[in-house]
């Protein structure tokens, strides 16, 4: 039993009505379809932008907290959440446009799968005279296949250096991880064999829709404006530097072994001695002997 059954159902009458009411080919109607998924998922990706943009202005701040308080992890979380709560960060805002996404990739899939043979009567599954038919097999397509999946790579890292260009502070090694994404993704629609074509094809237009909305969101709220730390009782030297370049992984993880071996000895040092205490008293050989018990070694009998 599908648990995403009950999507399936809508999923599928939605691409059907489209076909017979619309008169659309199943192809358009799935971008139809990931039209009207993004337009409804549109204020999560508002919330998640804005929560993201307020991330990056607050964070001169955050790093001005974990620079004051590094020896202070409590401290450091307390102000943390401080700060999140006075600028309305929800550092988890991100998550929610990817867990309603997914459901519909999924059902859509299924949909996809069995279209041909639920629906033989439906013969017009083609897109442009590009993909003859939306419910073939990814890897049936032949050279078709490879042309569609470098676009949709393309489409992919599109939409990943847009993303870049709207959060200018996103680390150096986020964005090697980002930009190689789409290598194993494309990789696996050859490797995995039941890839319906119209699941790439939603895919592709979900890549278009994401660069386009990312660059009108952009410019809707105008340029980011990062806040001061020392506006915010923060001394000069308590800020780092905004021009510094980012540590590496290797750095960072050596710099954390540092603090965590400097907390340890402040601990140790902080630690109240038991005046009652006595020094143990240190064990002396006895007289007479080295060995264990003292006594002297007996010479050996002569035979």
């Amino acid at each position: 039993m599908n648990i995403l059954g009950f999507l399936e159902g809508p999923l599928e009458s939605l691409l059907v009505f489209l076909n017979d009411q619309g008169k659309l080919t199943i192809g358009w109607a799935i971008v139809v379809l990931t039209v009207i998924v993004r337009v409804i998922l549109l204020p999560l990706f508002v919330s998640q932008y804005r929560s993201a943009r307020n991330m990056q202005q607050v964070a001169p701040l955050m790093q001005a907290v974990k620079k004051k308080y590094a020896n202070d992890k409590r401290k450091q979380q307390e102000e943390m959440m401080r700060i999140f709560q006075e600028h309305r960060v929800n550092p988890f805002g991100s998550c929610l446009p990817i867990v309603f996404q997914v459901p519909v990739f999924i059902a859509l899939y299924y949909v996809l799968r069995d279209f041909a043979k639920d629906h033989p009567g439906i013969t017009e599954r083609s897109f442009m005279g590009i993909i003859p038919d939306v419910a073939e097999q990814f890897r049936d397509m032949g050279w078709g296949a490879l042309v569609l999946a470098t676009v949709y790579g393309l489409s992919q890292l599109l939409a990943t250096e847009v993303s870049f260009a709207t959060s200018p502070q996103t680390s150096e090694l986020q964005r090697k991880i980002f930009r190689f994404i789409p290598i194993p993704i494309v990789a696996g629609l050859f490797l995995y064999p039941q890839v319906p074509v119209g699941l790439v094809l939603y895919w592709l237009t979900t890549n278009l829709w994401t660069g386009a909305q990312q660059v009108v969101l952009k410019r809707s709220l105008g340029p980011l404006k990062t806040i001061d730390p020392t506006e915010h009782g923060f001394q000069a030297h308590e800020v780092p530097d905004p021009s510094a370049k980012p540590k590496g992984f290797r750095a960072q993880i050596a710099e954390a072994r540092a603090d965590a071996a400097q907390q340890a000895k402040q601990k140790s040092a902080e630690r109240p001695k038991d005046p009652a205490a006595k020094p143990k008293p240190t064990s002396k050989p006895k007289p007479g002997g080295s060995g264990k018990s003292g006594q002297k070694r007996r010479p050996p009998k002569k035979r």
